[in-house]
């Protein structure tokens, strides 16, 4: 797999190496530990296709009544889970374990996430129900009703950990060795003399990135 960049009037291929099982290793730690966790609880009568069965942890499921259906009765189930929901640069990774080096441009310029913060909001939800009408009981129960959500959603995510280290350790497994340069002004001749678009083949990398050129 190579990786073409250009640098100050010259293209420069890369011989790209890593180690396939090293990603597929810190990829998990990233789903496990980076993970937005969303919990699941609905009723169906059929049980659910999950894309990726990976993602889903602490699957549970109830018999709670039966649905006529036509002339069938079918079982009604309670399906509780947690939908774990990873970065985005896991999907960056998956691309890159299938040898895909025009995701190079991404990994190497990926913008770090914000973290999860509740507290603005939740303590918003609690100035707005100490200030409202004790009358009105429907808002007073419909704020509870947010804080609760907001809550156990943070409860939930208490342990997600920021993604920048594993992001960093990431990078460090990417292994660029320069192999050949050429030119922009060479590269150019050459198109005009073949008669074909070369530079647009290469999905070159024309912004600074993070990473060093191993030596």
């Amino acid at each position: 797999m190579f990786y073409y960049k250009e640098n100050n009037g010259v293209i420069e291929k890369y011989a790209v190496d890593f180690d396939i099982n090293a990603i597929e290793t810190l990829k998990n730690k990233i789903i496990e530990n980076c993970s937005y966790i969303k919990h699941v609880e609905k009723k169906d009568d059929y049980f659910p296709n999950f894309a990726n069965k990976n993602l889903i942890k602490n699957f549970n499921s109830i018999k709670v009544g039966e649905k006529e259906y036509f002339e069938e009765i079918r079982d009604v189930f309670l399906f509780s889970y947690d939908e774990y929901c990873p970065p985005y640069l896991v999907t960056l990774m998956n691309k890159l374990l299938k040898s895909n080096s025009e995701v190079l441009n991404e990994i190497f310029n990926y913008s770090i996430p914000s973290e999860l913060d509740l507290d603005d909001e939740i303590n918003s939800l609690w100035q707005d129900f100490n200030v409202s009408d004790n009358a009105d009981i429907t808002k007073k129960k419909l704020i509870l009703k947010k804080l609760e959500y907001l809550l156990s959603k943070k409860e939930m995510n208490a342990k997600e950990q920021n993604i920048t280290p594993y992001y960093n350790e990431l990078i460090s497994l990417i292994k660029l060795n320069l192999v050949a340069t050429i030119s922009l002004s060479d590269l150019k001749r050459a198109e005009e003399f073949l008669g074909i678009e070369l530079l647009a083949k290469l999905n070159l990398e024309h912004r600074e990135t993070k990473i060093l050129k191993n030596k």
